[in-house]
Order: structure tokens, then sequence, then C-alpha cells
């Protein structure tokens, strides 16, 4: 985590605690009212206890997140499953245990001042939705900063990074049949495009079955061609693209999508090559 995020992070928590600490003494003789109140605005106690859970929930994500990121930052961790969604299981485990084992259970406090429950001890539906906010980590302390203005919102390509519109990005996932040992992918410019270039390639749908797409969410592909990401090619040239290999008896074996292409602007293409 930046530094600038964390001195923002730091300064928020503080400001959080100072307010929540002024408004429960300014509290504290001062009768609860009616559950129904705060909806008219007149019940400054609901609002202290919501800060109060809020900054809790709050201190406890940077907590966890600040303490996973030793093992999200391992270059294990990032050999296995960089751009993954193991990282998300983690985040949920190791939540679910601290709010199982300090007791929290923000969302069954916040539904007591709507009288909506009692407020002794919430039920496993309230400590998995507490267990569920605190593994948004970053991603919730983001959203807290967004609102109050520290940072601003992500745009569209931060979220989904895509191409340039003059680029393409392109990959290459290796199917062996016959091929053994290494296989080389070869990416070569083949010159600018002319009247006489193939058409501009802008998608490919290949067959992938259920457990193949879940493989591919958790785990990296050590048989694709960048392993994370595309290999970035521009659009106003034309390339030869070539998949070799050998088989066992040393012959050299060819792959099934070799062939000269050129691609549309900002497409996003994942070749499967069969050898």
């Amino acid at each position: 985590m930046p530094r600038k995020s964390r001195d923002a992070i730091a300064a928020l928590t503080l400001a959080l605690v100072v307010v929540a600490g002024f408004t429960g003494a300014a509290l504290a003789d001062t009768p609860t009212p009616p559950a129904s109140a705060w909806v008219t605005m007149g019940s400054a106690n609901f609002y202290a206890v919501s800060l109060k859970a809020l900054t809790l929930l709050f201190v406890m994500a940077v907590l966890i997140e600040s303490a996973l990121a030793v093992i999200f930052n391992w270059r294990l961790f990032l050999e296995l499953f960089y751009g993954r969604g193991v990282k998300t299981l983690v985040m949920i485990a190791v939540s679910a245990l601290a709010v199982w084992a300090f007791n929290i259970d923000v969302v069954q406090t916040m539904l007591s001042q709507y009288g909506l429950v009692s407020g002794e001890g919430g039920g496993p539906l309230s400590h998995l939705l507490t267990a569920l906010i605190l593994a948004g980590g970053s991603a919730g302390v983001y959203r807290v900063l967004v609102a109050l203005g520290y940072r601003q919102a992500p745009s569209e390509a931060e979220i989904r990074p895509r191409p340039k519109k003059d680029k393409a990005w392109i990959s290459v996932k290796v199917q062996r049949r016959s091929a053994v040992g290494q296989v080389y992918v070869r990416v070569t410019e083949a010159g600018p495009v002319t009247e006489a270039s193939p058409p501009q390639l802008a998608g490919i749908v290949a067959p992938r079955g259920f457990w193949a797409i879940i493989g591919s969410v958790f785990l990296l592909d050590r048989n694709r061609f960048p392993q994370a990401g595309g290999y970035e090619l521009e659009v106003a040239k034309e390339y030869r693209v070539e998949v070799t290999g050998r088989d066992e008896a040393g012959a050299v074996v060819a792959s099934d999508i070799d062939g000269t292409y050129r691609f549309a602007p900002g497409a996003v293409l994942d070749f499967i090559a069969r050898l």
C-alpha cells in the first residue's frame, strides 16, 4: 500500500475515533429514544452507535489486509496465484476466523438500532455478513476514502484494463498432443496492413468446459503465453504467429493456429494452439 494511502487511512481512522469519542461523551446522559426515532433524524444515539461500529469494522479491515499483505506479496504466492481468485477466498476465511475469535458482529449491532433484532448476540447470518464486509479489505477502505473525498473513484479502464484503440492483446495457450518438452511461441511482424492483408480478427470463441473455467480463475496457466495479461501488438501491422515444438522422435511439430493475422482495434484474443 502506498505511503500516501497509509497516511490517509491513519488520519481518517484517528478522525473517526475522535468523533466517536466526543459523540459518545455528549450522549452519555441522553435517554435512548424509540428505535423508530432515527428516521426523523431525532436520534443522535443511533448515529453514535453506528459510527462506533463502523469505525471498528474499518480498523479491523485495515489490520487484516495489512497482516495478509505478507502472504499476498510473497513470491511463491505471486508465482502460483497472481491475478487469480485465491486472494478473495483467503480474505473471507481469515475475516470469518476474526469475527468468530473476537465475537465481532457489526451487522447485528446496526440492526439492533433499527429495532429489528434484539441487542443480545447475533446469529450465524449476521456474523457471515460481517465477515464478508471485512473481507472487502482494500476495496472497502477505498470506497470509504472515495466517499470522503480522499481518493477519486476508479475509472472503467482501471477496473477492466483494455488495450488502447491502436493496439490489440493476444495470448496463446498450448494444448499438447504429440509435442513434448519446450514449445516455442513466435510472433513476427510481417509488415504494414495492405489491401491484400487478411480480414481483421476481433474475437475468438473457443470451447471451454466448466472445470477449465474454474481452474483458470484460481490458478495461473503454465501453458499460456503470457501467463497473465496479453501480448501487445499494433493494429496497423500484420503479424505471423507460429507455435512449434518437437515430438518424441525429435521431429518438428507445428500447431493448428500458425498463420498471418491482422487485429481489430482494442481486440483481446486468446488463441489455443494444439500440437
